[in-house]
């Protein structure tokens, strides 16, 4: 068994960093998805890619990660997920390297809900405590949680 530990990063300088990434065409971080992409990465997560959901194309907001932050994200997520919501955040896999985090169910009629839900679990992951996300992993990879629990 191995401990994976999830490292909190300093808010501040996460912040200062992501106000700084910029896409090919010059653009920011859009509102609508940028404090999730703060608490990805304040918990050690490289986000490589983002949307907040639009009306036309894709409809919900997603961050694309590397897969190499598969576990991390699945801890996060775990925590966040409500058993009584239908709507869970959700890990797909794209591609040889890439998983995209996003809403389990996307349709266009939800983009409101899903942008305010990404915004909620954004700020969420930049306020609980540093030391909150400890878990054991037997050699297989399989979680077996200790020192968090749901912090919704």
């Amino acid at each position: 068994m191995k401990t994976i530990h999830l490292k909190a990063k300093s808010l501040s300088v996460v912040r200062n960093y992501v106000n700084k990434i910029r896409d090919i065409d010059n653009h920011p971080i859009e509102s609508g998805i940028k404090d999730l992409v703060i608490g990805l990465r304040r918990w050690g997560i490289d986000t490589i890619g983002s949307c907040q959901g639009h009306l036309s194309g894709r409809h919900s907001p997603y961050i694309d990660v590397r897969y190499k932050d598969l576990k991390k994200a699945s801890m996060l997520l775990w925590s966040w997920n409500d058993p009584n919501n239908k709507n869970k955040w959700v890990l797909c896999p794209i591609g040889v390297d890439l998983v995209v985090v996003m809403p389990s169910k996307t349709d266009k009629r939800r983009l409101y809900k899903n942008k305010k839900e990404a915004k909620k679990f954004g700020i969420a992951l930049q306020k609980i405590p540093a030391d909150y996300f400890k878990t054991v992993v037997d050699k297989k990879g399989i979680f077996i949680r200790e020192n968090y629990s749901k912090f919704r």
